[in-house]
């Protein structure tokens, strides 16, 4: 009867031990998507944010649809920054 009690709680332990295991290796896959995620729309900011400031540099000197066209923006981007500006 020992032998069973101690097989019954061995099997729990071990299942246990393997969700747990199984939650923490789900935690740190979701961490790990959640970090390359971010760092994706990071850099996409970044990008939008730099041809932004080329943008304005270009205001004085050429017409919306050429800056538009140059930094990937669209007219109506480029004619909200010329009103801002």
């Amino acid at each position: 009867m020992k032998d069973e009690y101690s097989e019954d709680e061995l099997r729990k332990e071990e299942r246990e031990k393997a969700l747990q295991e199984g939650i923490q290796k789900g935690m740190e896959k979701g961490m790990e998507k959640g970090m390359e995620k971010g760092m994706q729309e990071g850099m996409e900011k970044g990008k939008h944010q730099q041809a932004l400031g080329i943008a304005a540099n270009l205001l004085d000197l050429l017409d919306d649809q050429t800056i538009a066209q140059k930094t990937g923006l669209s007219l109506e981007q480029v004619a909200q920054l010329r009103l801002c500006i």
